[in-house]
């Protein structure tokens, strides 16, 4: 280490913790009034710093990066009461990969340095959550194939007789049907068969996604004659939207089509598209109308096709589950590589995973997008033992990492819990080798729903505690709520209001201790910890200390809070 920067970071250090006064009650520039409870106040003040009651536990704050290099009052707060720090904006999959891939973590390396030389233990934060998760670039990841739009010309069959059943009635112009019925030379399979005098026959046309009328110019269609008679005409016609619009063809004969035998028939529409409206024209679906017209009419009508053309949208087409499992994990091992091999040596702790689990009003044990959209969820390619898959990279970069897996509202929710205790037995059954588990807790204060409040608390240590793994509590917040969940402001709380905030805390954190085996505790973790006028946190905006101090530091020794009497 470089002993004069050591040497300047100490004596700053130490400059600012003497403008807290006795124990950390900061009196810096940003305090604007006198408690005007002095015994509360010398009561609060006279405790030591958080991380003197804490024993073999880390003691940790959750804060970004640049607080760990401001060297002001926030930072002298952080240095003097804990022990750990978490980097919330450090190695967090969003914040490392760019939405094209690229992986950098180089904007840790300053915040890692610091911490280290204020002897901070760092938490490596969460690696993998659908809520820190760079959803655009692993999207692409493990897309389907885009196809992409393109203009199609030429020949397009739309009519296909022997996609029709043997017996088969169309309708003709006169009502008289026509019937799909063998080919009587044996050729074409299943055709349409036509004997209705001075009539024709009509056959839904249904066009290729993305064709419409207006793209048609021409057709043709295989066609044979056995007779005919008199032949007034050979007509073409569509049917859309109820309106007949007519066009002409040259007959059957004059094109050249032998009797008895097979030939092709040829028609065009450029006389109906000069009739037919921007309405008509858009028209995916109609009727068409072909053939002579004649007095004894014999004649057998196959395949139609419509030449044209006409422009496709892009489209998706399934690739196989397998292609996207290789990509997602080449991907994530991308990542793991940078940031758990980039930084084991300094980090030897990491939340592995985090909010995967399903909850109350959930199907399965896992989210996936079916539950919300907006998230992107590995587990959804590589499937419920993901948490192995992630596990296997990150130690394949630093052996010795010590993985935990998190999840948030464990006290509020049992079967978010009761899927916390399968899926923990399950993963390390499978090799995940996780040894703690983490519960993301965000604590809420109302009298009447204390007892309840506490009883979630209570069941989750528990369950914790059955994992056999490391226990950690982390967020450790605390909003005031009204009786419809509404946050009330810190403004409008009274100082007894606060006190039963304080003993909250003050029954959370012993119960840690007290249901909490010793070799189980790893520790407790705080975000939120300075007042933002919703959360009450442990330090007011000026850096003073509240009664909530006073309610988690009589907690880590197992007591409770002694309050003054007026």
């Amino acid at each position: 280490m470089n002993m004069t920067k050591y040497k300047i970071q100490t004596v700053l250090a130490a400059g600012l913790f003497l403008l807290a006064g006795c124990a950390d009650e900061y009196q810096s520039d940003y305090q604007t009034d006198q408690p005007a409870d002095v015994a509360l106040t010398n009561y609060v003040g006279s405790f030591d710093v958080l991380k003197a009651y804490a024993g073999s536990m880390h003691i940790g704050a959750e804060v970004p990066m640049s607080t760990l290099g401001s060297h002001n009052t926030a930072y002298s707060q952080l240095l003097t009461n804990f022990s750990d720090v978490q980097p919330t904006d450090a190695f967090t999959h969003a914040a490392t990969v760019s939405d094209m891939g690229k992986v950098d973590s180089t904007r840790a390396v300053d915040a890692l340095a610091e911490a280290s030389n204020a002897q901070l233990t760092v938490m490596g934060g969460v690696l993998s959550s659908p809520l820190s998760t760079q959803t655009s670039y692993m999207s692409s990841v493990t897309a389907d194939t885009y196809v992409p739009g393109s203009t199609k010309v030429g020949d397009f069959k739309v009519v296909d007789f022997n996609d029709m059943a043997l017996g088969t009635k169309i309708n003709g112009s006169g009502g008289t049907p026509a019937e799909v019925v063998q080919d009587p030379n044996g050729e074409k399979g299943h055709v349409l068969h036509y004997t209705a005098a001075f009539n024709h026959c009509f056959v839904n046309v249904k066009l290729p996604e993305g064709m419409t009328l207006g793209d048609i110019t021409e057709g043709y269609c295989d066609y044979m004659l056995l007779s005919t008679g008199w032949v007034p005409a050979s007509v073409v016609k569509v049917v859309v939207d109820g309106t007949t619009i007519e066009g002409s063809a040259t007959n059957a004969v004059g094109q050249g089509i032998e009797k008895g035998k097979w030939g092709i028939y040829h028609f065009s529409l450029e006389g109906i598209q000069d009739k037919l409206s921007a309405e008509q024209k858009a028209a995916k679906s109609f009727q068409l109308g072909i053939g002579d017209v004649c007095s004894n009419p014999n004649y057998y009508i196959g395949a139609i096709t419509l030449t044209g053309s006409y422009s496709t949208v892009g489209h998706y087409e399934p690739r196989p589950l397998a292609e996207k499992q290789a990509d997602a994990r080449k991907a994530l091992n991308t990542y793991m590589k940078t940031v758990v091999g980039g930084y084991g040596d300094k980090v030897k702790t990491w939340i592995l995973a985090a909010d995967y689990l399903a909850g109350q009003g959930h199907q399965g044990r896992l989210l996936t997008s079916k539950d919300d959209d907006t998230h992107y969820y590995i587990n959804e390619y590589l499937g419920d033992d993901f948490v192995v898959d992630l596990a296997k990279m990150a130690k394949s970069y630093q052996n010795d990492a010590v993985l935990f897996y998190s999840d948030n509202d464990l006290d509020r929710d049992a079967t978010k819990l009761a899927n916390l205790e399968t899926m923990i037995k399950e993963w390390n059954d499978k090799g995940a080798g996780l040894a703690g588990v983490n519960a993301e807790v965000h604590l809420r204060y109302n009298a009447g729903q204390l007892s309840a409040y506490k009883e979630g608390i209570d069941n989750m240590l528990k369950a914790l505690v059955a994992t056999g793994l490391k226990v950690r509590l982390s967020g450790l917040d605390m909003e005031a709520v009204d009786d419809n969940g509404k946050v009330i402001p810190v403004k409008k709380l009274s100082e007894s209001d606060i006190k039963a905030m304080a003993d909250y805390y003050d029954y959370v954190v012993s119960q840690y201790i007290s249901l909490v085996p010793e070799a189980q505790r790893y520790g407790l973790s705080f975000s939120d910890y300075t007042s933002d006028g919703n959360h009450i946190g442990l330090w007011s905006g000026s850096y003073n200390r509240q009664s909530t101090y006073a309610g988690v530091a009589s907690g880590l020794q197992g007591t409770t809070a002694q309050w003054p009497t007026e």
